[in-house]
């Protein structure tokens, strides 16, 4: 027998993910790790675009640092 309870939390814990996200950000919007991980949650949420953009953002965030603290090439 299945129950609906599980889904229901999981559904909970990623809408509270995306808020302690989207406070991440508002806090620091240069931390790329923050926008990657609210990609993966969006992704699991189903809103593709949203998570493109912010798979995007983390990217150029990241390349920025690499470029910016001089380890570029060097991961």
């Amino acid at each position: 027998m299945e129950c609906g309870g599980n889904d229901a939390a999981v559904g909970r814990s990623r809408a509270a993910a995306l808020a302690d996200l989207d406070a991440a950000i508002a806090i620091d919007p240069q931390n790329a790790t923050a926008y990657f991980d609210r990609a993966l949650v969006h992704d699991d949420l189903g809103d593709s675009q949203a998570a493109i953009d912010d798979g995007r953002a983390s990217a150029l965030l990241d390349e920025w640092a690499a470029m910016t603290s001089g380890r570029k090439g060097q991961r």
